[in-house]
């Protein structure tokens, strides 16, 4: 039998180049378990259910598959089937009632801004009720903690307070990791992520730093170190200067995930104009955190004498840093000041 195929992860789409039909069969090589199973009789078969079921791709066809190839009345593609027409046909102005507002946004997410409004419509708790009744629905369908959380925390936001404290509470952080396949590192790792999310987004602010900040400094002791990424990854979206005064004593090298929360925790003129004034240590992640705000455009509004006394202290540390490349961030974020104008009020 000789195939031409084409791979795609795991797995090969497979032509059958010698069967004696005027189409070859197409079949799906799982190279791992030495095991084909038969997608379609032939190669037009095989495009019409392609497109019928949208470009639809799975690792496991055999679920859906018999010995005559995908059989598209199978549940798993029935279920697929149902969502994406309702996917394409569903539009947010149908969203009359909370319930099926969730149904959208579950489909949709909240990136757009007229998602978010139309939740304003709802009691915060009423709608942390209702996802909570969803995901008690649907959480068997392995729908990631981490996105769940999301959907909660940009549409309740403080109506999901009392159960964001809950998951600061040994047991019930512990019931929620578990729920995680094997309960791995890594699962862990994501749920603190997102218990720290969910912190900056539902309780007041300084409630939910205080939070992650001792979990962050217990998480320190133990490893004898407080990495900037790690820090970052908790605190970046809490978006609070308090945050910059609070790490002040805790940063160390690398300085790049210490940048990268300076620069997302909304720095006042003093704080960078103090950190500028620092230790050398301090002074680089300054710079690198207003190189990253420039390129993403999350520089503060000052006034021309705070910009001007910003791009002194930069100047007075190009004349002093060794290093070829801090010279460059420096020269560099000192170009994209030049233009005091487009910065101030």
């Amino acid at each position: 039998m000789g195939f031409h195929t084409t791979y795609d992860g795991g797995c090969h789409d497979t032509l059958d180049m010698a069967t004696s039909t005027t189409e070859p069969a197409v079949f799906c090589y799982h190279h791992e378990l030495d095991q084909f199973t038969l997608l379609a009789e032939n190669l037009p078969a095989y495009i019409d259910t392609m497109l019928t079921l949208h470009g639809l791709w799975l690792w496991d066809w055999f679920k859906v598959a018999d010995e005559h190839g995908i059989q598209l009345n199978s549940p798993p593609l029935q279920l697929w089937l149902r969502w994406l027409n309702m996917f394409c046909t569903m539009k947010l102005e149908d969203a009359q009632s909370l319930e099926t507002l969730i149904h959208y946004t579950t489909m949709h997410g909240v990136d757009h801004p007229a998602v978010l409004q139309a939740f304003q419509a709802y009691d915060p708790k009423d709608i942390f009720l209702a996802w909570e009744q969803h995901w008690q629905n649907i959480q068997h369908s392995q729908v990631p903690f981490s996105t769940w959380a999301v959907l909660v925390g940009e549409t309740a936001g403080m109506g999901a307070a009392d159960w964001v404290r809950s998951l600061w509470e040994p047991e019930t952080a512990q019931a929620w990791t578990s729920l995680a396949q094997n309960n791995t590192l890594h699962a862990k790792g994501a749920f603190v992520s997102t218990r720290a999310y969910l912190s900056a987004r539902c309780l007041p602010e300084q409630e939910g730093l205080v939070c992650v900040c001792n979990h962050l400094l217990q998480d320190s002791v133990a490893e004898d170190k407080l990495e900037g990424y790690t820090a970052n990854g908790q605190l970046q979206h809490f978006r609070s200067p308090q945050i910059i005064n609070w790490m002040r004593d805790k940063v160390n090298h690398p300085v790049d995930g210490w940048a990268i929360l300076f620069a997302h925790s909304r720095p006042t003129a003093e704080q960078l104009i103090e950190w500028l004034s620092d230790s050398e240590l301090h002074q680089k992640i300054a710079t690198e955190a207003l190189d990253i705000m420039i390129h993403r455009d999350l520089l503060p509004a000052l006034e021309a004498d705070a910009w001007a006394n910003i791009s002194d202290l930069l100047l007075a540390s190009l004349q002093l840093v060794m290093l070829k490349k801090d010279k460059r961030r420096i020269e560099a974020v000192l170009k994209q000041l030049s233009d005091a104008d487009s910065h101030v009020q």
